[in-house]
């Protein structure tokens, strides 16, 4: 006679494993640790760069906006940069002085980020248009970032223009 198994007897089912082992999951970890200790320096880079881009892009903006201004309201119009103490700029449409007072009425103001320096070629740190929209001398604006040697210049034209490079 054939012995037939119990069907009520209890039986042993294989378990496959679920999830990671701790080992697996450190070394996940492990990689991950390292791949951030590479990429960070050419994050901080990239972060410094954009800096850079904004601050160029901010002032581009400000000098077109001056000559927009100069030639709407047929006046004088100048962005006064305030180098030694801050770095800030302002446009501001000219009483006839050349020197911002609270006579004149003021188009912009903006500061650029703390770590930029800023430097230019124009007489008195001031880019002037006259009221035909042309500058009154053309120049450029240097924007340096302070933990690097990164620039970024700034170029007016003698034709009223303004480029980044």
């Amino acid at each position: 006679m054939d012995a037939q198994p119990n069907k009520n007897a209890p039986t042993i089912q294989k378990v496959s494993p679920k999830g990671f082992t701790l080992i697996e999951l450190m070394m996940v970890v492990a990689i991950i640790g390292i791949i951030a200790a590479v990429s960070l320096p050419q994050f901080s880079l990239w972060i410094q760069k954009q800096r850079l881009k904004n601050a160029g892009a901010s002032m581009q903006h400000a000098l077109l906006e001056a000559r927009s201004k100069a030639i709407g309201q047929n006046a004088t119009v100048i962005l006064a940069l305030d180098t030694p103490s801050a770095n800030q700029f302002t446009v501001f449409v000219d009483n006839g002085d050349f020197i911002f007072s609270a006579a004149d009425t003021t188009v912009l103001q903006k500061s650029l980020a703390s770590n930029i320096a800023i430097s230019s070629t124009f007489t008195d740190d001031q880019a002037c248009y006259n009221a035909l929209g042309l500058p009154v001398s053309p120049g450029s604006i240097t924007l340096t970032h302070a933990s690097s040697t990164m620039q970024q210049q700034v170029i007016l034209g003698a034709s009223g223009s303004v480029r980044v490079n």
